[in-house]
């Protein structure tokens, strides 16, 4: 995650903005500690135009 969103030039707030969780889940996201679940990686496709294999 961390690496899309670095190169989407989003911070770690604007992604948890858009992913509709609070950044302290986001954190837990991009640093493993949390699973990412498919709905959130679904819907940052969809609001970044991104593809769901370069994502995953």
């Amino acid at each position: 995650m961390r690496k899309y969103r670095e190169r989407l030039g989003i911070t770690k707030l604007k992604m948890a903005e858009l992913l509709d969780v609070t950044p302290r889940t986001y954190y837990a996201y991009e640093q493993g500690h949390r699973a990412v679940p498919s709905p959130s990686i679904a819907q940052l496709a969809i609001l970044t135009g991104g593809y769901l294999n370069e994502i995953l």
